[in-house]
C-alpha cells in the first residue's frame, strides 16, 4: 500500500514539474493553436503581436513559471514606450493569456492579474463628414473607394466588409447580411444591414457577374484583401488629403454611428445595425455635437 502511495506521490509531482517547466514559446504555440479557431482573426493577430513581444523580451528558452509581477510590469513598460494608447488592450490580452495558463495548470497564480494601470481620459472618436470621405475617395482606385463608402454608410468592421460574398447581398430587400457560417463576427451574431440608397449603386456594380461564394470586394472573385492592405491604402490617401493624423479606417465607422445618432435615429437601431454587444459602446457616438453646445452658450 505504502509503495502505491509513494509511486502516485511521486507522478503527481513529475507532473507538476512537467507542467511548470514548460518553455513561454512552447506554451504561446499550444496557446495559438488550441485557442485560435475560437477567436477572430484580428483578436488572434492581437494576441500574437503580445506574446511575440513577452518571448523578445523574455527570451526563448524562457520558463513560463519564471515570469513574475515584476516581470510584466517590465514588459508593459516596454510596450507603453512604442505604442501608448494600446497599453490597456496589451494588458487585457496578456491577463486572458495567462488565466488560461492557469486554468490548463501551468502555472499557480496569474503575474498580470494585479497589475492596474492609470485610466485614460476618454476621447470622443475621430470621425469623417461626408464631404471628407469625398476628397479621401479622390485619392483611392475605385475599388477601394468602394470599401470606403460601404463602410461610411453601414458601419461595418474592415473584415466584415472585406467577408462579404454574394449570397450576403439581399437584392430584394436591399439589405446585407454580416455573419454566416463561414465568417464569425465579433459579437458571434448574424445581423442585418439596410443598404442605404447612396450605397445600393455600389453594391450593384459589385455584385454583378457574380455567383455564390464569390467576395463582393475581392480582388478576384475567389480572393480577398486583408484588412492591413486596405487599412494602408486609406491611411495613404487620408495623408494626401490633409487628414488628421488620427483618422484611421475604423474611423469611418464611428462616421456612421456618430451620423446615425445625430440625425435622430433611436440608438438601440444603430446599436443592432453596428451590431455591439450592448447599449454602452454605441453610447460614444450619443455626444453632444459642436453644433448644440454653441448654440447653448448662445442662449445664455
Amino acid at each position: 500500500m505504502q509503495e502505491i502511495m509513494r509511486e502516485m506521490i511521486e507522478n503527481m509531482m513529475q507532473g507538476v514539474i512537467r507542467q511548470a517547466g514548460i518553455l513561454l514559446a512552447d506554451f504561446v504555440e499550444r496557446y495559438l493553436r488550441l485557442e485560435g479557431p475560437e477567436h477572430s482573426e484580428s483578436y488572434n493577430a492581437s494576441i500574437k503581436y503580445c506574446l511575440d513581444k513577452l518571448i523578445e523580451y523574455c527570451g526563448k528558452g524562457a520558463l513560463l513559471s519564471s515570469i513574475n509581477m515584476v516581470t510584466a510590469k517590465e514588459v508593459l513598460a516596454m510596450l507603453s514606450k512604442g505604442a501608448p494608447l494600446g497599453i490597456n488592450v496589451y494588458l487585457r490580452n496578456y491577463k486572458s493569456v495567462f488565466n488560461t495558463a492557469k486554468k490548463w495548470g501551468y502555472i499557480s497564480e496569474n503575474p498580470f492579474q494585479g497589475i492596474k494601470l492609470k485610466k485614460r481620459q476618454k476621447m470622443r472618436p475621430e470621425f469623417l463628414t461626408e464631404d471628407e470621405v469625398r476628397i479621401v475617395a479622390k485619392y483611392l482606385t475605385w475599388n477601394f473607394a468602394d470599401i470606403v463608402w460601404t463602410a461610411y454608410y453601414t458601419g461595418m468592421r474592415a473584415n466584415e466588409i472585406l467577408s462579404l460574398r454574394r449570397e450576403d447581398i439581399m437584392d430584394s430587400e436591399r439589405m446585407i447580411r454580416v455573419g454566416s457560417k463561414d465568417f464569425e463576427t465579433k459579437a458571434r451574431k448574424v445581423r442585418l444591414v439596410p443598404v442605404h440608397y447612396a450605397l445600393w449603386p455600389i453594391i450593384e456594380r459589385n455584385i454583378r457577374g457574380k455567383n455564390k461564394g464569390d467576395f463582393v470586394f475581392g480582388k478576384r472573385k475567389h480572393a480577398k484583401y486583408t484588412v492591413d492592405c486596405v487599412s494602408k491604402k486609406f491611411k495613404k490617401a487620408c495623408r494626401e488629403a490633409g487628414l488628421s493624423e488620427e483618422i484611421h479606417f475604423h474611423s469611418l465607422r464611428h462616421s456612421f454611428g456618430t451620423n446615425a445618432i445625430a440625425k435622430g435615429a433611436p440608438i438601440t437601431a444603430v446599436r443592432d445595425i453596428m451590431g455591439h454587444s450592448s447599449i454602452q459602446v454605441t453610447q460614444i457616438y450619443a455626444h453632444t455635437d459642436e453644433r448644440m453646445l454653441r448654440e447653448a452658450i448662445e442662449k445664455l
